[in-house]
């Protein structure tokens, strides 16, 4: 049965269903229990509402059933503006969608990562340049240089961008530091100072 506020209800109660509601709720209105003035404000409305219910036949009782979006999903995301312009969605389980805001280490523009970016050269081992692993499934020794890459910085080839003396900001590319010692080449997790006073 479609109510006023255009839903579907199912379940909705009968005359008989009504009538014994608002006979119980009278009931407990005339009782001498002790009350609230709030409850009895409440069962004097639900009565009101139950009677009016009886005359006009609008629906009391019953569950609303869930509607389908009868909209697109891309006129709710006009609705709130485009707050975070190369922010992507990810759905978690049982929540609503969540910006996620990935930097691009190649052309530092926001929306992707550096395998997603159209303008890095992917798909070769840094380290001995071979097309068929990457870098950290080399079977060479690690001897501290990257010959096969270059620099999103200086353009220059021998090191990463997180290397390179003319970067300030390191791994942080939003800027930030190390939490422990204000280094801008490694993470906390990973801070020097941090094992030795974990080994103290």
């Amino acid at each position: 049965m479609p109510s006023k506020y255009n839903r579907t209800l199912s379940g909705c109660w009968d005359r008989a269903q009504i009538e014994a509601s608002i006979k119980s709720r009278q009931a407990e209105l005339d009782s001498d229990l002790p009350k609230s003035a709030t409850r009895i404000r409440y069962l004097k409305k639900k009565i009101v509402k139950l009677k009016r219910a009886l005359e006009d036949g609008t629906p009391v009782g019953g569950n609303i059933l869930p509607q389908k979006r009868t909209k697109p999903a891309k006129s709710r995301s006009k609705r709130q503006g485009n707050h975070d312009i190369g922010g992507d969605t990810t759905v978690d389980a049982g929540s609503r969608p969540k910006k996620v805001r990935k930097i691009c280490f190649k052309c530092r523009k926001r929306g992707h990562t550096l395998q997603e970016c159209s303008g890095a050269q992917v798909g070769i081992c840094f380290r001995c340049g071979s097309a068929q692993h990457a870098l950290r499934d080399c079977p060479e020794p690690d001897n501290g240089t990257l010959p096969f890459t270059s620099c999103f910085i200086c353009k220059k080839n021998g090191h990463i961008a997180s290397h390179c003396p003319d970067n300030d900001k390191g791994i942080y590319p939003n800027g930030g530091c190390c939490y422990f010692c204000g280094s801008v080449s490694h993470l906390k997790v990973n801070c020097p100072e941090r094992r030795k006073k974990a080994q103290t």
